[in-house]
């Protein structure tokens, strides 16, 4: 990426034949990055990258959340999952800390097991609004998908004791026709 693309994060989108820069494996698993330097901090917009492209520290492409979310909530109905049936998902690392320029990643069970530690996203955890479906999408390796969006409400449910989780589903195909370059 030349200087100038970097200074101005002009985004492409990107086709199935050019994707290969930015092609992941068979499993699927996405971090979600809050882009401040992409507007100003009151006007952030949420990028989810893959999680390989995170641990590796390459952020070149990225799907908008909000583009994502939009389309699924237009094109997919509602479903739901039995809680028990995707506990799992608490050991999945979805979220990150940069501390002394490492990043640290840790999962939803982390963060509720140390409290103290994760407050930040405790606090967002018990203002989740568990109403709105979480997004998640098809993995080869868990049959049940991954969570693209709404780990924060997933952790509540549990907090909460909840029964079912509410859920919209994308394969990995569609998902990938919102990747661009950042």
């Amino acid at each position: 990426m030349d200087d100038n693309k970097s200074k101005n994060k002009n985004i492409l989108m990107i086709d199935e034949s050019s994707s290969e820069s930015c092609d992941d494996e068979n499993h699927f698993q996405i971090m979600q990055i809050l882009d401040s330097s992409v507007l100003s901090s009151s006007n952030s917009k949420r990028i989810s990258y893959l999680f390989k492209d995170v641990i590796n520290n390459v952020l070149e492409c990225g799907f908008y959340t909000k583009h994502v979310v939009e389309y699924i909530t237009q094109t997919k109905k509602v479903q739901k999952y039995r809680i028990k049936n995707v506990l799992h998902w608490i050991y999945k690392p979805c979220w990150f800390h940069t501390i002394n320029n490492n990043n640290h990643f840790y999962s939803i069970y982390q963060a509720l097991s140390q409290r103290d530690v994760f407050k930040d996203d405790i606090r967002r955890i018990e203002e989740a609004d568990t109403s709105n479906p979480i997004i998640v999408v098809t993995d080869d390796f868990d049959k049940y998908g991954s969570i693209f969006n709404g780990n924060h409400r997933f952790a509540k449910l549990i907090l909460n004791n909840s029964k079912k989780v509410k859920f919209r589903l994308i394969s990995k195909e569609e998902l990938y026709k919102f990747l661009v370059k950042i």
